[in-house]
C-alpha cells in the first residue's frame, strides 16, 4: 500500500503522524495552489509529496479532510454528499527555501498546510463535539505487560506491515494505538496508563477470505490480532462504549477553479 521513491512518497489515505515528535510552530501555508475538477481519466499521481513539500494529488474533499486532520470517515459528520463523490486535482507548493526532507510523508507540516488550504479555498468551518460510540479500549492484560521498556525513544525505526509491526528503539503506547486503529472500523483508545517508551514486535494471522470465519480459515499464518496482543505484548482490546470527539462540518464550499 505504501511505495517509497527517492524524491517522492506515495502514501495511504490515513498516513501515520509521528506524534513522538512535538509539533513545531505552524508552518507557512502553501504559496502556490491550483485546484481543478479532476477529469475521469486523470493521468496524474493519486497522492504525492515531494522532498520540498509540494503536494500533488487527486482527491475528494472528504479525503483531504481525513488527511489534514488524521481522522477516519466514521468520525466525521455533517458532510454533504458531494464531499466524497467529486474529486479535484490539487497542486500546492510551499514557500521556496524550505528544507528538503529525505523521506517526505504526510507529516504535521503538510497536514497543517492542508488545513489552511481547506479553510481558504473550500471555506471549511468545523468544530468538535463528543459522541458516545463503540470503541476498543487498549488495557494491560491480567497476565501482565510483556513489552520491553527502554530509556527514551533512542534510535527509533518503525516497520509496519499488513499483519505485524516492529520497532527498534522505543515509542509511546500511542504509536501502537494509532497502528491498531487502522485495522478497525471503530476508534481505539489508550487506557493502559503506561507512560514509558517500549519496543513492539507483533505479528498475527492475515484476515480470512471474505465470507470465511476466522476459525475456519485453513492453515492460519499465526494468531489473531486480539490473541497476538495478549500473548506477545500482554495487552488486551476490550469492546466498550466511550465518548469520542467527532469532527462536525459546519460549512464547506466547492472551490472556484484556477
Amino acid at each position: 500500500m505504501i511505495r517509497l521513491l527517492k524524491t517522492t512518497t506515495l502514501f495511504p489515505i490515513l498516513a501515520l503522524v509521528p506524534w513522538f515528535e512535538s509539533l513545531a510552530q505552524t508552518p507557512a501555508p502553501f504559496e502556490i495552489v491550483s485546484i481543478k475538477p479532476a477529469p475521469p481519466n486523470d493521468p496524474g499521481p493519486i497522492l504525492q509529496i515531494t522532498a520540498g513539500g509540494t503536494f500533488n494529488g487527486r482527491a475528494s474533499v472528504a479525503t483531504l479532510i481525513q488527511m489534514a486532520y488524521n481522522i477516519k470517515p466514521f468520525l466525521i459528520s455533517g458532510a454533504p454528499k458531494w464531499l466524497g463523490a467529486e474529486e479535484f486535482r490539487i497542486l500546492a507548493k510551499p514557500p521556496e527555501g524550505g528544507p528538503a526532507k529525505e523521506n517526505p510523508t504526510l507529516d504535521s507540516d503538510v497536514q497543517q498546510r492542508l488545513q489552511a488550504l481547506l479553510a481558504d479555498r473550500f471555506h471549511l468551518v468545523i468544530h468538535r463535539e463528543p459522541k458516545e460510540m463503540p470503541v476498543y479500549a487498549l488495557v494491560v492484560a491480567k497476565t501482565g505487560l510483556k513489552l520491553h521498556e527502554v530509556e527514551g525513544r533512542g534510535n527509533f525505526k518503525l516497520k509496519s506491515i499488513k499483519n505485524g509491526v516492529v520497532n527498534d528503539g522505543g515509542a509511546k503506547i500511542g504509536l501502537l494505538v494509532s497502528l491498531l486503529a487502522n485495522h478497525f472500523d471503530r476508534p481505539v483508545l489508550d487506557e493502559t496508563g503506561l507512560t514509558g517508551y517500549y519496543r513492539f514486535n507483533l505479528s498475527w494471522a492475515p484476515d480470512p477470505p471474505p465470507g470465511m470465519a476466522a476459525a475456519a480459515a485453513s492453515d492460519p499464518a499465526g494468531p489473531s490480532l486480539f490473541t497476538a496482543l495478549q500473548e506477545q505484548a500482554g495487552l488486551k482490546l476490550e469492546a466498550v462504549r466511550r465518548p469520542v470527539p467527532m469532527l462536525v462540518i459546519d460549512h464547506v464550499e466547492r472551490p472556484s477553479e484556477n
